[in-house]
């Protein structure tokens, strides 16, 4: 079972709101630095700093709001921040999509435009396809345990057990523990998605 941690900003929100911000603020900017989540890496170093500062004041704003929600003392803290953050990141690479297919349409009005190689796109049949099979896989993991999501949210990342590892906050000396139950949560989800009548190698193979 991963290790939980209880920083100790958290019991200062409303005794001392300052020190918990500088301490929030101190423990998250390492983390997210150290250990971003994976979809911040073909980011500029601006831009990431950028992101991983308007995450902080996500988690801060109006009394501490979302900071508030961390109440599961059986699961990093680590964790849930990653969790909190993989969604901003989330939502600001779907903005800056909006944003070029916006730059795009309007070169397109202004003329052709010539690029070095053509696009290689998806037909639209096998786009929805695709979509549904991730709402599926989507909703068998909503029935696993809290620890195999963080894992497989992780793993679909690209992190590697020891990035895991440090992103969890756990020690070290957990890399063989995290790639044990890595494996066992890919193994129950096979299992929950074979109940469900997918068989995803021939999926995604098709």
């Amino acid at each position: 079972m991963l290790e939980a941690t209880w920083p100790p900003f958290l019991d200062l929100l409303d005794r001392d709101p300052d020190r918990a911000f500088r301490g929030f603020y101190s423990f998250a900017w390492r983390l997210l630095k150290v250990s971003p989540p994976k979809i911040m890496s073909s980011l500029p170093e601006s831009d990431a700093d950028d992101l991983i500062r308007e995450i902080l004041l996500h988690c801060v704003v109006d009394n501490f709001r979302i900071l508030r929600r961390y109440t599961d003392r059986g699961k990093p803290f680590a964790a849930w921040l990653y969790i909190v953050a993989h969604n901003k990141c989330l939502d600001y690479l779907r903005r800056k999509k909006y944003s070029r297919d916006y730059i795009e349409s309007e070169k397109e009005s202004a003329g052709p435009i010539h690029s070095g190689s053509p696009e290689i796109s998806l037909d639209p049949d096998r786009k929805m396809q695709l979509k549904g099979l991730i709402e599926i896989v989507r909703k068998c993991m909503a029935t696993l345990s809290r620890k195999c999501q963080i894992l497989l949210r992780l793993s679909a990342d690209e992190y590697s057990p020891r990035e895991m590892t440090a992103a969890l906050g756990l020690p070290a000396n957990m890399n063989k523990k995290v790639s044990d139950d890595l494996r066992e949560c890919r193994k129950r989800l096979k299992k929950v998605l074979v109940r469900e009548g997918v068989d995803l190698k021939a999926a995604l193979n098709c």
